[in-house]
């Protein structure tokens, strides 16, 4: 692709994702026009930059160190991490933990059959805002019901996900975690304990 073609296409996508986000997500939206005024105001200073490699992908390139986020070809590493069709075609409730690119999310989701509703959980807001160059997230929201904890609190993630645990409660015991990186970990185990408490309140009522 020429350069002037990946400008535009990056853009569009940007600019639909707004779009989406103001009708839809209204805090999320504000937080992530804050990010872009202080960027351009020259009051933030960036971590990372979205840089497309003559191999022909997209990767985070780490300011400071000079590091990629991926290193190696991001739609490949995506293609890798999605499970085979026939052993996620029938979940409908996901949580991803963490986006990178989110390049791996429309892919899952097209193996998806008849899915419901997805939580998005990002805690870095800048990496976030990247994706959206990159992702779609308004045309995946004509299929899917989605959900975002980006960059919140303990206090602000829990109602977030109380919210999320609370459409198609007959879902919840199939509810299938995608991991993008270690970091993680610790959250989705909190999300375990989280659901264990809701049931209990839950049976309790």
């Amino acid at each position: 692709m020429s350069a002037n073609t990946i400008v535009n296409q990056v853009t569009t996508t940007y600019q639909n994702n707004l779009t989406y986000f103001e009708k839809n997500q209204t805090e999320l939206f504000y937080k992530i026009t804050s990010l872009d005024f202080a960027i351009d105001a020259k009051h933030y200073k960036e971590k990372y930059a979205l840089e497309y490699t003559d191999e022909g992908y997209f990767d985070v390139k780490e300011l400071e160190s000079g590091l990629f986020l991926y290193d190696e070809d991001s739609v490949a590493y995506a293609q890798s991490v999605v499970p085979p069709k026939e052993d996620i075609c029938q979940i409908q409730k996901v949580i991803f933990f963490g986006t990178g690119l989110a390049t791996h999310i429309p892919m899952i989701h097209q193996n998806i059959d008849t899915p419901s509703t997805y939580l998005i959980v990002e805690d870095d807001i800048e990496l976030f805002r990247l994706s959206l160059f990159v992702v779609d997230y308004a045309q995946l929201a004509k299929s899917v019901s989605l959900s975002f904890s980006v960059m919140q609190n303990d206090e602000a993630f829990k109602d977030t996900f109380t919210s999320f645990y609370k459409k198609e409660e007959s879902l919840n015991d199939f509810i299938q975690y995608f991991v993008f990186s270690s970091y993680y970990m610790q959250k989705s185990e909190e999300v375990k304990m989280l659901i264990e408490d809701l049931k209990v309140l839950s049976s309790s009522t």
